[in-house]
C-alpha cells in the first residue's frame, strides 16, 4: 500500500469513527428528548453536522450532496452540543 493510499485509508477511518461518535451523540439526545424524531421525515437520509468540526462537516455535506445527486431525500441537521457527549469519551 502506498503512503498516499495509506493516508487516505486512515483519513477515511477517522471520518467513520467521528461519524459513529456523532451518531451516538444524536441517539443519546433522542433518548433524552424523543420528540427530536418528529421533525425527521420517514425515508430521508439524515446527515449530521457538528458546527465545530469544519473537516467532518465538509465531508458529511459532500456525502449528503452525493445522495441528493443520486435522487435521495436528504436532511442536513446541525447537532447541538449534547449535555453528555459520547464523542468526548476516550477512544
Amino acid at each position: 500500500m502506498s503512503i498516499e493510499t495509506e493516508a487516505q485509508a486512515t483519513a477515511s477511518t477517522n471520518l467513520e469513527t467521528q461519524n459513529i461518535r456523532l451518531s451516538m451523540d444524536f441517539l443519546m439526545q433522542v433518548g433524552d428528548e424523543p420528540a427530536i424524531l418528529d421533525g425527521i421525515p420517514d425515508g430521508v437520509t439524515l446527515i449530521l453536522l457538528t458546527g465545530n468540526d469544519p473537516a467532518l462537516d465538509a465531508a458529511n455535506v459532500e456525502l449528503g450532496l452525493a445522495q441528493v445527486r443520486a435522487g435521495k431525500d436528504v436532511l442536513f441537521r446541525l447537532l447541538p452540543a449534547p449535555a453528555r457527549a459520547f464523542s468526548a469519551l476516550p477512544a
